[in-house]
């Protein structure tokens, strides 16, 4: 009975994601209603609010499972002793998560007034990157936010234009560049690491490579 119940609000899920991601698609996010989701999805206002609290909630629920996905495939990675390959399979996986709702991640970063959608990505990719650098080798705080914000914004940056653009990579070329972007901010790192060479800190009078 319990797996019934399970399957008939899993498809009743996926009828009011299909139907908002489908108005994202003609309208602005201000401009949808719940009634229209509703009448999309076939289901009453009623069984809406059963499963959402509001339209709102719907992209919430759908970022963060988009980004545990991120970050689980962050973390199952040994950043510390990491090829350029394993880069290259970690966006090529990346990219198969984005492949599936491609239109929908396009409309989002294309607009205006999805802005807070690239941002909340930004901030989450962020604290993920930032978490793994912490961990994989051991960085102070102030070297780790430089790296951070270094791979980070070089990732999201070449994700959203070629979201917003009719770029000419292919998802092949689009993952050997965020590699070689990520890579190259780990690259010395890597080498510091190997070579025992201690780690920067706030108070140094040094500056980052």
């Amino acid at each position: 009975m319990a797996q019934t119940t399970d399957r008939r609000v899993r498809k009743t899920k996926n009828s009011i994601r299909k139907a908002f991601i489908e108005l994202i698609m003609e309208k602005h996010f201000s401009e949808i209603t719940v009634k229209e989701i509703a009448e999309r999805a076939d289901i009453s206002r009623r069984t809406f609010y059963m499963h959402y609290t509001s339209i709102d909630d719907i992209l919430s629920e759908m970022n963060t499972e988009l980004l545990a996905t991120v970050r689980d495939l962050f973390h199952s990675r040994d950043f510390g002793n990491i090829s350029i390959q394993d880069i290259k399979e970690l966006f090529s996986e990346l990219n198969e998560i984005l492949s599936r709702n491609y239109s929908f991640y396009k409309r989002l970063a294309s607009l205006h007034s999805y802005n807070f959608f690239v941002q909340m990505m930004n901030e989450v990719l962020r604290d993920i990157i930032h978490d793994t650098l912490k961990h994989s080798f051991s960085l102070d705080e102030t070297t780790n936010t430089a790296y951070t914000e270094y791979i980070c914004g070089g990732i999201v940056s070449l994700y959203v234009n070629w979201l917003i653009t009719d770029s000419d990579l292919t998802l092949e070329q689009l993952v050997d560049t965020a590699a070689e972007i990520t890579y190259g901010g780990l690259t010395s790192l890597l080498i510091k690491k190997s070579s025992g060479y201690p780690h920067y800190s706030s108070t140094s009078s040094e500056r980052l490579p």
